[in-house]
């Protein structure tokens, strides 16, 4: 598909908005490859402090990273071979929502680590799995040149998909056995997730060996 003239203004204008959120995404990176990657937080905060900042907020602003995307090279910018640089740009902001995401897996995760497992914190390995797939879809389209409605229809799909596990998923008994594991470990930080299990019909019964406890 041949772009006009008139078009070449805007894939221009592009370039430096999309620069900028490269910019300030690698600036995050950064302090996550100091301060989270490197296990090294800033003096006086815990790990598991910094893991907690920001961490549900961290998946949104992928989301609307990959909605801009995705939303900007649509219609006759998504063809317009002028666009190379802007496409650049926006494959490199794609790839640092990604690392941003391996960030944000590592935080959920540090919170398991430390106090156990929960459903909210499936819906959140649910949820930026979702965001993952996403920015996979949408660089998809950028370098295959699919249409915007392309882009709705597959995320649409993966959306229905997650949903639906989750739906399915019991949570409360995926999470019950490592937090009793937890628990019988005299870890006690899992005992705020296990109160909540033991009054779940799914997962009541794998609270059992807690009544063996030696406490």
């Amino acid at each position: 598909m041949r772009s006009s003239p008139a078009f070449a203004p805007t894939s221009g204008a592009l370039r430096t908005p999309l620069f900028a959120l490269n910019v300030l995404f690698f600036g995050y990176n950064a302090l996550d490859a100091r301060y989270l990657w490197a296990g090294s937080p800033p003096p006086g905060v815990s790990e598991r402090a910094y893991a907690h900042e920001g961490a549900a907020w961290l998946t949104i602003g992928i989301l609307l990273l990959a909605s801009v995307v995705g939303v900007l090279f649509r219609g006759a910018l998504a063809h317009d071979a002028r666009a190379r640089v802007a496409r650049a740009l926006a494959f490199a902001l794609l790839a640092q929502g990604g690392v941003v995401a391996l960030g944000t897996f590592r935080r959920i995760f540090i919170h398991i680590g430390t106090s156990g497992l929960s459903s909210l914190r499936i819906l959140g390995v649910v949820g930026t799995t979702l965001v993952v797939v996403g920015l996979v879809q949408i660089a998809i389209k950028l370098h295959r040149r699919r249409s915007f409605w392309w882009l709705l229809r597959r995320q649409a799909d993966a959306a229905a998909i997650g949903l639906f596990l989750l739906t399915v998923a019991p949570t409360h008994l995926l999470s019950a056995p490592l937090n009793v594991r937890r628990v019988l470990a005299h870890d006690y930080q899992a005992l705020v997730h296990a109160e909540e299990e033991v009054k779940e019909a799914e997962s009541a019964a794998a609270m059992l060996p807690l009544l063996d406890h030696d406490d």
